[in-house]
């Protein structure tokens, strides 16, 4: 694995150190790896289509978190260690990701495609020494394609039908359920991006978190929710709060023009979402014909 961040700015390097200084005081893990954008040339490409677009350029920092056997990593922690002395909230640019060694080591030895690229790809910032990482196996690229083409169907099916109810009961004056309907749908849609484009499914129901961990795969994506919008930041909140305070405390309130207005971003959600998974299937299909080819 790679270990030098040379082809990173100075900038990049301090945040990066004080992420890194927050997980080994607050986590104590087994290996630190940068991955995304950041770990490679990509983030330079990116800067550079944003500064062309004129919209502003703040790219992800990716960070996975190898657990010791057993144990979790709670995002929060790590966080809530580094701060905000930049001049973005390192909660909005900062992504983390945890498994335990025995899960990613199993990952590996299957040759998961998302776990091998990030050992593959990614760049080693600490490493406890205690366990070895196992060997990339080789990728079974049929059954990749052929479970994320069901994986997708299934749950754009069932995102869908979650907006269909959230719209009836808005007009059902049932605004409490329509807002939960509206969180189901984004959750699924979620969902979908994270198993697409990851290989598993994610097991929290906090919208944030399911954000933060999708919005580095696509601009249009991330712009659903822009946390540069107080008001956007604001109606992301609302609709985490509907999986349980809308259900539960009598005395949540929401409003006809707010579940409006989250309607129009759910759709958007899942209409860019479907776009970019079928490109990825279509990716996933090219990379398979293309091992088909070289062993014929």
């Amino acid at each position: 694995m790679k270990q030098s961040l040379d082809h990173l700015p100075d900038d990049s390097k301090i945040i990066i150190d004080r992420v890194l200084t927050s997980v080994l005081k607050n986590c104590h893990p087994e290996k630190v790896v940068l991955f995304g954008s950041r770990a490679t040339d990509k983030w330079l490409s990116d800067m550079q289509a944003a500064q062309i677009s004129l919209s502003p350029y703040i790219g992800d920092y990716d960070f996975f978190i190898v657990a010791k056997p057993g144990e979790k990593i709670p995002e929060d922690a790590v966080i809530s260690g580094i701060g905000d002395n930049y001049q973005t909230p390192s909660e909005n640019i900062i992504t983390i990701l945890s498994h335990d060694i025995i899960y990613l080591n199993n990952q590996l030895s299957k040759g998961q495609f998302f776990f091998s690229e990030i050992i593959t790809e990614g760049i080693l910032l600490y490493d406890a020494g205690t366990i070895e990482l196992a060997a990339v196996g080789p990728t079974n690229w049929e059954e990749t394609v052929l479970q994320a083409e069901q994986d997708l169907n299934i749950w754009l099916d069932d995102a869908q039908s979650f907006f269909s109810g959230a719209k009836f009961f808005l007009n059902e004056s049932k605004l409490r359920i329509s807002l939960f309907c509206l969180h189901q749908a984004a959750e699924s849609t979620y969902s979908a991006l994270v198993l697409i484009h990851r290989g598993y499914k994610s097991k929290t129901h906090n919208l944030r978190l399911l954000y933060k961990k999708t919005k580095s795969i696509s601009e249009k994506l991330a712009a659903v929710f822009s946390f540069s919008s107080e008001s956007d930041w604001h109606l992301l909140e609302l609709l985490r709060r509907g999986y349980i305070e809308a259900r539960y405390d009598k005395e949540f309130v929401v409003t006809g023009e707010q579940l409006t207005i989250l309607q129009e971003k759910i759709s958007r959600l899942i209409t860019i979402t479907e776009s970019i998974c079928r490109a990825k299937i279509e990716l996933l299909k090219r990379t398979y014909n293309g091992k088909i080819a070289d062993n014929s």
